[in-house]
């Protein structure tokens, strides 16, 4: 499978104020040009963690585009990546070859945002509208809320690891993730096989009724 994202709306803040990194560092915040440096650490820290996670922290909007591989399978579920929690998904599409979009409809999937992490379901007697070799793109929000309160202690603590870390690497360029960090985010970390879509099923042009026609 293939994938690629992008954030469409960013959440409103970060997860770590610029007050707590400065106290963390033992830096002056009124220092214009610390503070200006801090911030932009805060928001490489915290796109570091939601990626080594596999997780959206704050609220926002992402759009995922999906192509199966090989092109002719077919994912009977999606887990739109990120998608830990899921809050909600607004669109899915399918083109073609030629840039031709379909909107699925809300009647063929349910979406399911209690499982971690979430996922759209088809539901049993439909399929999505394919077009071999095209791709899906997928529309969703997800996030543990909107508030900074809404982020774990254990998460925001790593956030902080990470700070600290590019901070007194800063002229080596160290971008791994701390050591601190690993540890704090070991029961929050989610990886491929749990993004890993389940169930497929063959499309061939020779279906039969039973299995619904252009599938095997």
């Amino acid at each position: 499978m293939k994938r690629s994202i992008q954030v469409l709306v960013p959440p409103k803040d970060y997860p770590v104020t610029l007050d707590e990194a400065a106290a963390f560092l033992h830096v002056d915040p009124s220092n214009v040009s610390q503070s200006k440096m801090i911030e932009s650490i805060i928001a490489a820290a915290t796109g570091m963690v939601e990626k080594y996670i596999g997780r959206a922290l704050l609220t926002q909007t992402l759009v995922m585009e999906y192509m199966p591989n090989p092109p002719e399978i077919l994912p009977m579920r999606l887990h739109p990546f990120r998608a830990a929690p899921l809050q909600s998904v607004a669109s899915i599409y399918s083109f073609d070859q030629q840039g031709n979009e379909y909107l699925q409809s809300t009647e063929k999937y349910f979406v399911d945002t209690k499982t971690i992490p979430g996922r759209v379901q088809l539901l049993m007697g439909f399929w999505w509208d394919y077009y071999v070799y095209g791709f899906y793109q997928i529309t969703y929000t997800a996030g543990f809320g909107d508030d900074r309160s809404d982020v774990p202690p254990e998460i925001k603590q790593a956030i902080l690891a990470q700070i600290s870390q590019i901070y007194q690497s800063r002229e080596e360029f160290d971008y791994t993730i701390a050591p601190q960090a690993e540890v704090l985010l070991q029961d929050w970390k989610l990886d491929e096989w749990d993004y890993r879509d389940s169930s497929s099923v063959k499309w061939s042009p020779f279906g039969t009724a039973e299995l619904g026609y252009g599938y095997r």
